[in-house]
Formats: structure tokens, sequence, C-alpha cells
């Protein structure tokens, strides 16, 4: 039998703030918790003819799947965390993000650019790593060339900043011991 469409509409209006407390509760960042909450009414619709007819039978049926969800949500975020853990363990970014000189370990580099935050990351991967000009960047990440600009700009000077607070502090008498450059080598940034 199912849910009809205008059923279906009900079924979230009644129920779709409860499972997103539900699921903010167990996934930290609200985007990737509205995304399970989307998730799991994907399920529910696909899975209309399952749903049980009582109200309360009902009602734990969707936080069964919300369940169910959560887990997959926490699995595949997992396996993607480990993935960049060892896409970043083969990768070679050092001499292309960084010109290093008199540092003899250049994993300090990398560990400033773990410290940024994921937005920050993002935008120097894709302009470092894949050498994508600034509108190319403001396509992926759905933003303007200009706002591209300004945000790899900062994400480069708390770099910077990261870099030489390790550095700094590696040193044992507060003095830098190298220097780095966070300039891009891309024609982008020549041409700028």
């Amino acid at each position: 039998m199912g849910l009809t469409e205008a059923e279906f509409r009900g079924l979230f209006d009644d129920h779709h703030w409860p499972l997103r407390a539900y699921v903010s509760r167990r996934v930290p960042n609200p985007a990737d918790a509205e995304d399970v909450v989307v998730e799991i009414f994907s399920v529910v619709w696909r899975r209309r003819d399952d749903l049980p007819t009582a109200p309360s039978d009902r009602r734990m049926w969707l936080y069964g799947v919300a369940r169910l969800t959560v887990v997959n949500h926490h699995r595949s975020t997992s396996r993607f965390d480990r993935l960049n853990v060892r896409l970043a363990a083969q990768a070679s970014p050092t001499p292309v993000v960084f010109e290093v000189d008199e540092i003899a370990d250049t994993s300090v580099a990398m560990e400033a650019l773990a410290l940024l935050g994921e937005s920050d990351k993002e935008l120097i991967r894709l302009a470092v790593w894949e050498e994508f000009s600034h509108a190319e960047i403001a396509k992926v990440i759905g933003t303007s060339t200009p706002n591209v600009a300004v945000r790899l700009h900062r994400a480069k000077r708390r770099l910077r900043r990261e870099f030489d607070r390790l550095v700094q502090g590696s040193s044992g008498n507060g003095q830098v011991v190298g220097e780095v450059s966070t300039e891009l080598t891309t024609e982008e940034e020549t041409r700028r």
C-alpha cells in the first residue's frame, strides 16, 4: 500500500525536527547532520511500503532508520578520514606548497597544514595540489572568484602562522630555524 506523496509530506512535517535533533546529538557538524536527515527521508520514501501503519510503530521505525543512517554516516566518514590519511602519507606536497630552507624535517610543513580548519586546507589543496585557478576553485566550492582570492590569502596567512609557531616551538630558543614561503606557484598567482 505505502504512502502517497501528501502523506509523506505530512510525515516529514511531523518528524523532521525531532529527527533533526536526534541526528544533531550524534553528528556534530550541522551540514552533515542535515545531510543525514535528508538521507533518512530518502530511505523512508524508498521503503514507504514497509512503513508501519500505527503512529507509535511508525515513529519507532523512523528512529530505527535514523539510527542506521547515522551509523552508515560514521562508517563512511571514518573510511574517508582513513583514505585522506593514506593519501597525505603518499603525497609529497612539500616541494609544491613550500619552499623550505634550512629545515631538515619538512614534516613540520605538513603538520602546520593539518592544524588548519577544513575549509582552509581544502582551499590550499585545490590551489596548490590540484593547481586550480581562483575561478576554478570558485566553481568547485560554489562561491565567487574574489571571495576565493580573499579566503585563500587568509588561509595562506594562517598556514604561515602555524608553521612559524611549530618551528619556534621545536627550535627551543624561540628563533625560526627556517623560512617558509606560502606563495603559490600556479600561473594564476604569477599573473596577479
